[in-house]
């Protein structure tokens, strides 16, 4: 990855590009993150009408259940999420 930024030992955020390249950078940050809550809302709503028509033991459920442990996993290593 090419970072816009980097961090002193002491803390200190530092960079050496534009103003705008970093919010472009953070515009697509906030895309994918945005992205993946989505995803994330969707693999509940699916995995609750499948519940509610008692199908917890069928492949679709499984799939659905194995996404959402994903993007919960990567959401929770997302610095700044909202599900921290």
């Amino acid at each position: 990855m090419n970072r816009l930024t980097n961090k002193t030992p002491d803390g200190q955020v530092q960079t050496e590009a534009s103003q705008e390249d970093i919010l472009i950078r953070l515009c697509a940050y906030e895309d994918w993150a945005q992205g993946m809550l989505l995803q994330l809302q969707r693999a509940d709503a699916q995995l609750d009408a499948l519940k509610s028509g008692g199908r917890t033991k069928t492949v679709s459920f499984r799939q659905i259940l194995g996404e959402r442990l994903m993007l919960r996993s990567m959401l929770e290593r997302m610095p700044g999420s909202s599900e921290n």
